[in-house]
């Protein structure tokens, strides 16, 4: 990519990939097939072991679908899980 470029893929369901030239951040990764009694309907449109190296973890809130304790720990590292706040204004 070239300066200034973003590079966005979507993984599925909330997963996303967003590339920048220096910085790699993954958002709600989740690569489960199964969740619960939920099946996927479609599988990650990215291999888990395909996945670039992410500096950043956008975990956006806690449920299972976008908060998934299995995946976080097979990502490669360096990953830092990060969790927005809530702001009332």
């Amino acid at each position: 990519m070239s300066e200034g470029e973003v590079a966005l893929t979507w993984i599925g369901h909330a997963s996303f990939l967003i590339q920048f030239t220096d910085l790699n951040v993954l958002v709600d990764p989740n690569f489960a097939n199964w969740l619960f009694l939920l099946k996927r309907l479609r599988r990650a449109g990215l291999h888990l072991k395909d996945l670039p190296s992410a500096e950043l973890v956008l975990l956006t809130h806690a449920h299972f679908d976008h908060f998934h304790k299995p995946t976080l720990r097979r990502l490669p590292s360096p990953a830092s899980p990060s969790c927005p706040g809530v702001w009332r204004i």
